[in-house]
């Protein structure tokens, strides 16, 4: 046990730190220096922080009369690593978040605003990588396949028609409509595509002038005009590989795409590859990891998380394959680092960008369960590997952590609560995660 006194001292926060992150605890430390004791509390179990950052979050904690009792609390956050101060107070309990002392905190890399173009900045992680730039002080304008009302900084594109994906940038069509006039943008994240196995297997043709078409009508306009782009590929693209996927493997090692999605995602990096040594164009393409959380709407091509919470809270069965492992990743935590890329952009990089949760997909079965205090047994069906399916997905991201600060920052199974979460209140549901009563 450290006392009270010892923490005061920088060694001794420095140890007690030490310790708690020796013991694979990686939430929220609460220190009470009034009652000499260390407090540990799981994140999401007994309260919730978010904090963006450690110098401008400010958040509320849940109102729980034994955590508020005492007269000074330090928070430690082992994801930020920012301290949070809080003085006795009536109500609820405020937490200022600052820079920890004990810490060498980077230095912040101002980055100059951008007019940037998202391409299917209405999907599942378009969604939350739109925000995210905004709060950054970009200029963000989305484009995708649907009617919107955020007319000013949106427009209805269809990216495999060229006429359409040139409008953007010339303007033209109706004057009340979503192009009247001309702009220029400095960076493109082109997100527009068909996502999916089986729905590139049904869908095929929707998935090849998308994917295919759709990419080479973008580097067409970026050879004109000059932009610089990002453009996303798929750990699909590794297809039947089974060591750690490094980004060098596809430079090394000959590989079997497992199915059109990914055949047509190898294809977009290709045509990338070739528009910068014919054109001089500076991309960077990055290879999304199983990327899961809210804003994913349910069919029944969507990703196994999507498949299995929705089906769970609406109490329909569902198959669980054996024999496959992923990294699966966060939305927060995906779109937080695609957006640094605006700001440290490498022109030629290759980047894989994936989660630390190194896992079968019946842990995803079991941890939705869990929360939804509902048990396997005549919901899930259980059989051997999936077809034209990768085994395993183990990822390096040495890469993405190095030049754009990547980081997992929540659990599978926290990510996993949210998700539920989000879904029952999206479909209208009563259900929420009752397992989490039980724990």
């Amino acid at each position: 046990m450290i006392d009270s006194e010892s923490l005061r001292t920088g060694e001794g926060f420095r140890a007690f730190l030490a310790t708690v992150e020796e013991q694979g605890f990686h939430g929220l430390a609460a220190v009470d220096l009034n009652e000499e004791c260390i407090v540990v509390r799981g994140f999401a179990e007994d309260f919730k922080v978010e904090a963006h950052s450690g110098f401008e979050a400010t958040r509320a904690l849940s109102n729980r009369d034994s955590f508020f009792s005492a007269k000074i609390l330090i928070l430690w956050d082992f994801r930020t690593k920012a301290v949070a101060f809080r003085k006795k107070r009536r109500g609820a309990g405020v937490f200022t978040l600052r820079r920890n002392p004990f810490v060498a905190a980077k230095k912040a890399k101002t980055v100059k605003p951008l007019n940037i173009l998202v391409t299917g900045g209405l999907g599942a992680v378009g969604s939350h990588l739109v925000p995210e730039l905004q709060s950054r002080g970009h200029n963000v304008f989305v484009a995708d396949l649907r009617h919107h009302h955020n007319a000013p900084n949106y427009a209805r594109c269809d990216v495999s028609e060229y006429r359409q994906v040139e409008r953007l940038w010339t303007g033209g069509g109706w004057p009340q409509g979503y192009t009247p006039q001309p702009r220029k943008f400095d960076l493109v994240y082109h997100l527009a595509a068909e996502f999916g196995r089986w729905n590139g297997e049904d869908y095929y043709e929707n998935l090849w002038m998308t994917n295919a078409i759709g990419a080479k009508n973008i580097l067409r306009m970026q050879e004109r005009e000059g932009f610089k782009a990002i453009y996303f590929s798929s750990s699909e693209v590794y297809g039947d590989y089974e060591g750690v996927m490094n980004e060098t493997v596809m430079d090394t090692v000959e590989i079997k795409q497992l199915n059109d999605y990914a055949m047509s995602k190898w294809v977009n990096e290709m045509q990338v590859l070739n528009s910068a040594q014919q054109f001089k164009t500076q991309s960077v393409r990055v290879r999304l990891f199983n990327t899961y959380g809210p804003g994913e709407y349910y069919s029944p091509y969507r990703s196994v998380i999507c498949l299995f919470c929705y089906r769970a809270l609406h109490n329909m069965k569902y198959t669980v394959y054996r024999g496959h492992k992923r990294t699966s990743t966060y939305i927060s935590d995906m779109s937080r680092t695609l957006a640094n890329i605006a700001g440290n952009f490498k022109s030629g990089e290759v980047y894989n960008i994936g989660g630390t949760d190194f896992h079968d997909i019946e842990t995803c079965s079991e941890l939705i369960l869990k929360w939804l205090g509902k048990s396997h047994k005549g919901r899930v069906d259980f059989r051997d590997s999936e077809i034209l399916t990768t085994k395993q997905k183990l990822v390096d991201c040495s890469k993405a952590i190095k030049d754009l600060d990547h980081r997992t920052t929540v659990t599978l199974d926290e990510g996993i609560r949210r998700t539920l979460e989000w879904m029952a209140g999206a479909y209208g549901l009563k259900t929420t995660t009752k397992g989490a009563n039980k724990r």
